[in-house]
């Protein structure tokens, strides 16, 4: 069996490509260790899989109950809290903790059952200074949509990355982010980052990023392709988590230019028929953009290389 065959069967049994490269980054020791939700039912067969790597599995002591997401694309990171046992027979989503080491695993799980972020981020080896980010945020966005967009555009604002006003009170876009760092294609299971960075270009996830990349390119250099073709498109985004894809940017001034945008959210259909027509649209020097005379000033023009 070739590697690509590989891939793509443990893709088929985990029902993502973000939870395969996870398992395959612990199992080929670039994490520590993994944390993944699994369907109740799909438990049994997803632990007894794992441990035939063998890979040390621990579940924690309660399960998720994915609240349907805000973008209706099928991807939520909100939920609730159920009992593993009790919860009224309600289903829900079991966290499975995975690594080479039972005792990483067993921090991982004490973390987060004691809802400290911080020592959860390094129990899987998140850069300490996207725990510190996430855990700064967490009571906020748990009242939001539990995205971190919102934050996560604040800060890589604050280090240049979104575009402002130059002296002459015109638009400018900086240089792109790396392609490595976009984590806004998730809900099309699209990322090689498990953690939300602390800005889009933060360096440190920059360095996590590349590993994941060289992983799968190991794996599947069609694949990896495929993957880096997407993550460098440019992207239209909401706090909400929806996400619209662009291709063949370019950029003049305040205006960016496509050839087309796509997006699998009904909620950005209207939006994408009208990019589809004009093929451009205007950053605002307020925030938001104007497509067609009509201002939407909850989206965020984000550019990766």
């Amino acid at each position: 069996m070739t590697h690509t065959q590989r891939i793509k069967r443990y893709v088929q049994f985990f029902g993502s490509f973000a939870k395969t490269l996870e398992v395959l980054a612990v199992w080929e020791n670039i994490k520590p260790c993994a944390r993944i939700l699994v369907y109740e039912d799909d438990a049994p067969k997803t632990i007894s899989y794992l441990r035939s790597f063998p890979l040390q599995v621990v579940t924690a002591d309660f399960k998720i109950d994915l609240w349907q997401s805000s973008t209706a694309s099928g991807y939520s990171s909100k939920g609730g809290i159920i009992p593993v046992s009790g919860g009224e027979g309600r289903k829900g989503y079991l966290v499975l903790y995975v690594s080479k080491d039972l005792e990483r695993a067993l921090a991982a799980k004490a973390a987060e059952q004691a809802q400290d972020h911080a020592s959860l981020g390094a129990a899987l080896g998140y850069p300490g200074c996207c725990s510190r980010f996430f855990s700064h945020y967490a009571q906020e966005e748990q009242k939001r949509h539990n995205t971190f967009i919102r934050p996560l555009l604040e800060h890589s604002a604050r280090t240049g990355a979104l575009g402002h006003a130059n002296h002459h009170g015109a638009h400018q876009f900086p240089p792109a982010y790396p392609f490595q760092n976009n984590i806004f294609l998730r809900a099309q299971d699209i990322c090689l980052l498990s953690h939300i960075p602390c800005s889009l270009d933060c360096p440190k996830s920059l360095e996590e990023g590349n590993k994941m990349m060289r992983l799968l390119q190991r794996y599947s250099a069609s694949i990896a392709q495929e993957f880096g073709a997407a993550l460098k498109k440019g992207v239209l985004v909401t706090e909400e988590g929806i996400s619209i894809l662009l291709e063949g940017t370019a950029i003049t001034g305040a205006t960016v230019s496509i050839k087309a945008a796509a997006s699998p959210d009904p909620f950005a259909r209207v939006l994408v028929e009208q990019l589809t027509r004009a093929k451009a649209f205007e950053a605002l020097p307020q925030g938001g953009i104007l497509v067609e005379e009509m201002i939407y000033s909850n989206y965020t023009f984000v550019q990766f290389s």
